[in-house]
């Protein structure tokens, strides 16, 4: 077996940055635009982000 160890780890995008998004991040998705998606959990969001920079792009937000 083979032991797969987490080398280089870097923060993508720091959410605690943009006082907006609420709630802490959950699970996560790349888009076809290499975009990052994440559902933030007690946030009622998803925000996109570009991980190649931190970028917040969007916040899509629902009602309650």
């Amino acid at each position: 077996m083979e032991k797969g160890d987490i080398a280089n780890p870097k923060v993508t995008i720091d959410v605690a940055k943009y006082p907006s998004v609420t709630g802490v991040p959950d699970g996560m998705t790349i888009d076809k635009d290499d975009n990052l998606w994440i559902a933030m959990y007690g946030g009622g969001s998803v925000i996109k982000a570009n991980p190649r920079n931190g970028q917040l792009l969007q916040v899509v937000t629902w009602l309650k």
